[in-house]
């Protein structure tokens, strides 16, 4: 705002031009404005109770005075109050100059009129809104790879792996025909054996008991030897056999007739299920160990027949001598432990061949 002396001036009022008036001095005072109009009516009022306290001058209050010309005459009142700072008014409009009247007699001096109250301040102005947010900035650098971690350490070797199922065996062929019987020959005469001789023989049937301490000699493979009662001899004996296998479990054994070396066998061949054995014993007493060498096998993936156990009482170390016993009082029976997979019930076969 600028300062008073910095206002244009005027030399005539307006009716609705205005001047600053200090109101209510001795209370609270405070800077009001009146109109040029209004204040002229404020003095016809006053000019009721003027005191004309000389010649040609009208007194209206203790420091204004209207003397003969018409004009008013202040005199400096007592200082007011001095109010808070205000904000600076508008300089108003400078009046323009009045009439020099005749020179009069020299008047009083008029006091100092009231200094007006500083303006007050204006009012302080709205916050601005809030600005709009701005943009988003731009995205950093990505940071630089870490360093590359420390390669492990080899891990421990696995355990081996099972060996793999042997292969079956392959199924045996099957058997040549039998040739067709020829004619029965004419019963011979009753003859007699020498003590010591041998028989040689084609095919002999024997339906007694023969006691040989010979040999028995036949000319070939296809010779056949037919025995209905029992065979006592030094030098060979053969049998064979089946057993019948229930579902499950099974238990089953076979013995031979005495002391001697023999070749022991059990096949069984069904679908899926194979298994087999194979011994080659010397047997002596019914309370010692067999001594020899034997071999079980069967067919795991297939799983139908299962061996489970094999004769226990056999001993013996390859190209060694064995000191080994086993607690037992019948070394001459074989026991095998089979278990029958297949769900049904199953025939196996079994046997053994005296060598001496």
């Amino acid at each position: 705002m600028p300062k008073i002396s910095e206002l244009n001036e005027i030399t005539s009022l307006f009716a609705n031009d205005y001047f600053a008036v200090v109101h209510d001095l001795q209370g609270l005072p405070s800077t009001k404005k009146i109109k040029v109009n209004d204040l002229a009516n404020t003095l016809q009022t006053f000019a009721n109770y003027a005191n004309n306290t000389s010649a040609g001058v009208i007194k209206v209050g203790d420091n204004l005075t209207v003397n003969s010309t018409g004009y008013l005459s202040a005199t400096a009142g007592s200082n007011g109050y001095t109010g808070s700072r205000g904000s600076s008014g508008y300089n108003g409009s400078t009046g323009s100059t009045g009439y020099n009247g005749s020179t009069g007699s020299l008047g009083y001096t008029g006091s100092q009129g009231v200094i007006g109250y500083t303006g007050s301040y204006g009012n302080i102005g709205y916050t601005g809104s809030l600005g709009y947010t701005g943009s988003q900035g731009v995205i950093g650098y990505t940071g630089s790879y870490g360093n590359i971690g420390y390669t492990g350490s080899l891990g421990y070797t696995g355990s081996t792996g099972n060996t793999g199922y042997t292969g079956s065996a392959g199924y045996t062929g099957s058997a040549g025909y039998t040739g067709s019987i020829g004619d029965t020959g004419y019963t011979g005469s009753t003859g007699t054996f020498a003590t010591g001789q041998n028989i040689v023989a084609g095919n002999v049937t024997i339906n007694g008991i023969l006691t040989a301490n010979g040999g028995i000699v036949l000319p070939g493979a296809s010779a056949n030897l037919s025995v209905g009662g029992t065979v006592f001899a030094s030098n060979f004996t053969s049998n064979t056999g089946s057993w019948t296998l229930a579902s499950g479990t099974n238990s089953k054994d076979f013995s031979v007739p005495g002391p001697g070396t023999y070749t022991l066998w059990v096949n069984g061949n069904i679908p899926n299920g194979i298994l087999t054995y194979i011994a080659t014993v010397v047997v002596t007493n019914q309370n010692v160990p067999v001594l020899g060498t034997s071999y079980g096998w069967y067919y795991a993936a297939g799983n139908a027949l299962v061996l489970t156990a094999i004769p226990a009482q056999i001993v013996g170390t390859l190209n060694g001598i064995s000191t080994a016993t086993v607690s037992t009082s019948t070394a001459w029976k074989f026991d095998f432990g089979i278990t029958n997979n297949s769900g049904t019930s199953q025939t196996i076969n079994y046997g053994y061949t005296r060598l001496g």
